[in-house]
């Protein structure tokens, strides 16, 4: 009597979950970055998005167009842009800090984030709340712009280029959007403990020179706002969309974008000869006559060609 071994196959969906755990602990944001739907809703997210950001950025850059109260105005368009809008990044930002992770959902979260709070502190506390405000367009701030300074042109296109992104991702196929989103969440993990030491230290200097907590917290925002990795959301994807398209232009086809993330690691290549390093067709590219060939028939039947002297060279 011989005893069989017994083998436990997991279900479908123990696998599932197995997998679907293992993903949320490594990749905190993958499986959130799904969070705003398919395609279509991060589409329609991010027009909706786009309609209120473009009146709050004109606002905030023409001075000939800020009507009494405008301020408040654009305050009304920024808010939804900011807390709806960009709900997906906020979601995933959350979920990432429950992980201990630092992707750039949680740069584009505090960035934005950061510029509606101090808006909303100039606003209500500062003299950026007053009738009749206009807000100049200066390419150099001045520190008396610190009671007054308005961040919510920012802010709403902050969370335009982060579902932008996040749309980008979305049209790529198969797991290309996971890997265009760790290259860039690698990035960012490092940058994100830096940009928070950096606002925390500008915070600490402008309020230790007395330049008054007004224009120190507006410093700190800044700096957070110009950490916000929006070139990394939007130029990622669109590099690797680049990439693969060129490739295939010149007949090379790409698997995935998570091919061209481990490519470094390639060191030895293996090519199949017919089609790849050859046409595949036969071709006759010289002939050599042979002078002098003499030939023997055996008992065995016909005997082996013998070249002379000057045979084939």
């Amino acid at each position: 009597m011989t005893a069989q071994p017994m083998t436990a196959q997991p279900t479908k969906d123990e696998s599932d979950l197995a997998i679907g755990g293992v993903t949320r602990a490594s990749c905190g944001d993958c499986v959130d970055r799904e969070q705003g739907g398919t395609e279509e809703p991060l589409r329609r997210r991010l027009i909706i998005v786009t309609a209120l950001a473009v009146p709050v950025l004109v606002l905030s850059m023409v001075p000939l167009l800020q009507f009494t109260y405008w301020q408040w105005i654009s305050l009304a368009l920024t808010g939804p842009a900011v807390v709806w809008g960009a709900w997906p990044l906020h979601h995933a930002a959350w979920t990432d800090l429950r992980h201990g992770v630092c992707t750039r959902d949680t740069l584009a979260s505090v960035g934005t984030l950061a510029a509606l709070g101090g808006s909303v502190v100039a606003l209500l506390f500062g003299s950026a709340g007053v009738s009749g405000m206009t807000y100049p367009f200066r390419l150099v701030g001045e520190r008396t712009d610190a009671g007054r300074a308005l961040y919510l042109g920012v802010a709403a296109a902050l969370t335009a280029f982060g579902l932008a992104g996040r749309y980008l991702e979305a049209r790529s196929q198969g797991r290309g959007g996971v890997a265009a989103a760790r290259m860039a969440d690698r990035v960012a993990g490092v940058l994100l403990p830096v940009v928070i030491a950096l606002a925390v230290a500008t915070l600490g200097f402008w309020w230790g020179t007395g330049a008054g907590v007004a224009t120190a917290f507006g410093a700190a925002v800044a700096v957070l706002i110009i950490g916000c990795p929006c070139a990394l959301g939007l130029a990622t994807p669109a590099a690797l969309l680049k990439g693969t398209g060129r490739g295939a232009q010149l007949g090379v086809l790409i698997k995935g974008f998570e091919v061209l993330e481990s490519a470094k690691s390639i060191d030895i290549v293996v090519l199949d000869k017919t089609g790849m390093l050859t046409t595949g067709r036969m071709v006759v590219h010289r002939v050599v006559e042979a002078r002098a060939v003499t030939s023997g028939v055996g008992a065995g039947g016909l005997g082996a060609g013998r070249l002379g002297a000057g045979g084939v060279g």
